[in-house]
């Protein structure tokens, strides 16, 4: 900070001095916070760099996800990535906490995704395995709860472990309800880690949903939580529309009067969601007749 004076030569009262010091201090509590935010937005772009930026398209099937931020950063995840013999990967999980400690356990656990998914590992060998790098990595209050699962587009069938996420939900074609339970504790949370596989297969016009805690955990009023049935009573009356707008409903019932950017901003929500429905035809050389 540089201080001139008409008179010669310079001099300063004591109360010049306090207007002068306090003018610094502002200036640089100013300087500091457009570095902090400069850092963010950085880590921001780079956070947002490891989300998929095209889903892969999926034969017979048609994907949904979005992803909202309280803030900058966050711990909210998903993923979809092309595994060997026309298989695909799905995940979607959420860190515990926020900020930048959960936005840099989110990038480690995306990494391994994605390098995990490229061998031959079952999905339970692929969750053992990011719960023991991360484990390692991550301080005593942070886990993972981690949704993954894998999908074979020419039958249907969808195996998957939920390790303490939140039950996503299977949506068939004539509005049965079905829900895929929580089969292992949250990654990273305890020294031993133990999980089993699951199945169920997705019929024509099946919708399978998955998302994190922000929805369910979401309070409208500052008290309640949203809680799933208002999401199933969603999915099950808007099953036959699109993803898009299954999607555009979900921000719609967590903020009706606010537009979403606001209520992230305000980090007064934070979410991840996305939705797989098979396309109703007769096999998949009808594909390009009846999608």
């Amino acid at each position: 900070l540089y201080v001139d004076s008409q008179h010669n030569p310079a001099s300063y009262t004591e109360d010049d001095l306090q207007l002068i010091t306090a003018a610094a201090n502002a200036v640089a509590v100013k300087l500091r916070n457009l570095s902090m935010e400069r850092e963010l937005g950085t880590a921001a772009r780079i956070q947002k760099s490891l989300l998929p930026r095209v889903l892969p398209e999926i034969a017979g099937f048609d994907l949904h996800a979005r992803l909202h931020m309280c803030r900058a950063v966050g711990g909210d995840l998903y993923h979809v990535i092309p595994r060997e013999g026309g298989k695909v990967m799905l995940a979607l999980g959420d860190v515990s906490g926020k900020g930048m400690p959960a936005a840099l356990a989110m990038s480690g656990c995306m990494v391994l995704l994605s390098t995990l998914a490229e061998g031959p590992e079952s999905l339970c060998e692929i969750m053992s395995r990011i719960h023991r790098q991360l484990y390692k990595l991550f301080t005593p209050e942070q886990f993972i709860t981690l949704f993954l699962a894998e999908l074979d587009p020419v039958t249907g069938v969808l195996d998957y472990v939920n390790a303490g996420h939140e039950p996503p939900l299977v949506i068939g074609a004539g509005g049965e309800l079905d829900h895929l339970p929580s089969g292992a504790l949250p990654v990273a949370m305890l020294p031993g880690f133990e999980c089993t596989a699951s199945s169920t297969v997705l019929a024509p016009g099946a919708l399978l949903a998955v998302f994190s805690d922000g929805i369910p955990e979401a309070t409208l009023d500052g008290e309640a939580f949203l809680g799933q049935e208002p999401l199933e009573r969603l999915l099950l009356e808007g099953r036959s529309e699109s993803l898009t707008e299954l999607a555009d409903g979900v921000d719609e019932l967590l903020l009706p009067p606010i537009h979403i950017s606001e209520l992230t901003r305000l980090g007064l929500i934070s979410y991840a969601v996305f939705c797989l429905k098979k396309k109703k035809y007769l096999c998949l050389r009808c594909i390009e007749c009846h999608a």
